[in-house]
């Protein structure tokens, strides 16, 4: 498991900001504060979002995605997801996919017409590869709650509070479970929802990646991001009602330049609190399947 990007919408640093939080990212040599959007690999088969900033994520830590078989999105925003990555799978010299890609059932409708009009267009260069793109990948509408099963794991998407692109769409969490250990990646997530606290009370977690998107930044009770203190409040949350335990490893995604935090600032605020089974994640960090950052 990899951590690809780890950032918010705009990278971290901002390359249009001169806040003291980006040009101290941007004049670091700590690569920890070099942030691209966020994507997390499960494993060969299996990617959560899919943005530009995945290619180049993949050259640097030596990825491979030529067993990628499903990619989860959490959201339709520009941050989480990019169809046109799916044409490089067609300058290919081998045959990689075909690809199922996961959405919700509101972003399914809304991004299923639209792509219908761009293939109506007078651009035949650019019909002609989404008539192309159509064979190596298929979408595939989820709803909450409702599991289904590929390869090893069995995945259920729970409810987000952060509203998307299209009417009715909001983001999904995923929870994955495969007898021996159990993932939730929890980004763009809002305070959760009493549908998906409800659901996960009791199912004690592996592995918990939630973002921290705002950091010091304190937003409003109804935003659909976290700061540092709706982030401790839903860890807090998680824990009271089991799903969060001692043994679940903690990993904080999704960081913005309005969090305001160095690194390692951040993180010891966080370990002071929780101890060290919570980490800020960082482009390129691996983790292991279950439990805490080993060795780290």
């Amino acid at each position: 498991m990899q951590f690809l990007g780890t950032a918010a919408a705009e990278c971290y640093p901002n390359p249009f900001c001169d806040c003291p939080a980006c040009q101290r990212a941007r004049q670091s040599a700590d690569h920890r504060l070099k942030r691209r959007r966020s994507s997390f690999l499960l494993d060969e088969n299996n990617l959560l979002d899919f943005n530009a900033d995945v290619m180049a994520a993949c050259g640097e830590f030596g990825v491979s995605l030529c067993r990628l078989r499903n990619v989860f999105i959490t959201h339709l925003h520009e941050d989480h997801f990019d169809y046109w990555n799916v044409a490089f799978l067609l300058m290919s010299a081998g045959k990689p996919g075909p690809i199922n890609i996961y959405v919700s059932q509101e972003g399914y409708d809304g991004l299923m017409p639209l792509l219908e009009q761009m293939k109506q267009l007078p651009h035949t260069q650019m019909t002609d590869q989404l008539k192309q793109m159509e064979k190596v990948c298929r979408f595939v509408p989820v709803k909450p709650f409702e599991t289904f099963e590929t390869g090893a794991w069995r995945v259920t998407p729970v409810r987000g509070n952060h509203d998307s692109f299209f009417n009715g769409e909001r983001s999904l969490l995923y929870l994955f479970e495969n007898g021996q250990s159990s993932l939730l990646y929890a980004t763009d997530t809002g305070r959760f929802v009493p549908q998906t606290l409800d659901y996960l009370k009791n199912k004690p977690l592996s592995t918990l990646i939630i973002e921290g998107s705002f950091g010091a930044t304190i937003l409003p009770k109804d935003a659909g991001h976290l700061d540092i203190e709706s982030l401790c409040e839903t860890i807090d949350l998680l824990e009271q009602q089991g799903t969060v335990t001692p043994q679940t490893g903690i990993y904080i995604t999704h960081i913005a330049h309005w969090s305001k935090y160095g690194f390692d600032e951040f993180q010891d605020i966080l370990q002071r609190r929780y101890g060290k089974r919570i980490w800020l994640a960082y482009d390129g960090l691996r983790i292991p399947p279950k439990g805490p950052l080993a060795g780290a």
